[in-house]
């Protein structure tokens, strides 16, 4: 795992810095570049899960639940940042952060099997005229207490607002402003409000 100016730290609960210089046990850090920042949380669990690192690259990760990450893998390309709220986990999946782009995940949520976010479609489209990019990456936004269902999908640019579920198999594919909702189907709609849910 090289460093080369690249930091990692774990924080306290008071919420003290202090820099260490290994992956903590169960989660495999790679440093793909250089000048990322690794920010993660005492007390917290990893099982078999991986980040993958490029250059300018920001990660943060609060406290997680007593289940914490577990076959999770995450990549993020140059200039992307992560940041996941306290009391998290997830039984398996994949994040994917474009180059740019901002993943943001609140707090309390919890994440099924074969989950799949991605702020990207993995490789370029371009316009034959002007040789532009037109499918950019674009942040995703998932609020707080959000249960995220089997074999479920976010794709680029999608909002899902607190005290939400997402169904099995559902993909969201866009801003989904309103909270205490159950989201299914292909792409996701809403299918039921004024729900909440328990762990």
């Amino acid at each position: 795992m090289a460093l080369q100016q690249n930091k990692i730290y774990m924080r306290s609960r008071s919420g003290k810095l202090r820099q260490i210089y290994h992956s903590p046990k169960g989660f495999k850090i790679y440093f793909k570049g250089k000048n990322s920042t690794i920010i993660l949380t005492e007390k917290s669990r990893y099982t078999r899960s991986e980040l993958s690192v490029h250059s300018n690259c920001s990660v943060d990760i609060q406290k997680t639940t007593t289940l914490g990450f577990k076959d999770a893998s995450i990549y993020c390309y140059d200039n992307s940042a992560l940041c996941i709220g306290e009391s998290f986990n997830i039984e398996s999946g994949r994040f994917l952060l474009g180059e740019g782009s901002v993943l943001r995940i609140g707090e309390d949520c919890m994440f099924s099997n074969r989950i799949s976010i991605f702020t990207y479609d993995g490789h370029a489209v371009l316009d034959n005229i002007s040789q532009e990019v037109i499918n950019k990456p674009s942040d995703i936004t998932i609020g707080n207490h959000v249960w995220l269902g089997r074999n479920s999908a976010v794709l680029k640019g999608s909002v899902i607002s607190d005290n939400s579920i997402v169904a099995y198999n559902a993909v969201v594919n866009s801003k989904i402003e309103e909270s205490n909702v159950i989201l299914a189907g292909i792409p996701a709609k809403i299918v039921k409000r004024n729900i909440n849910w328990q762990r």
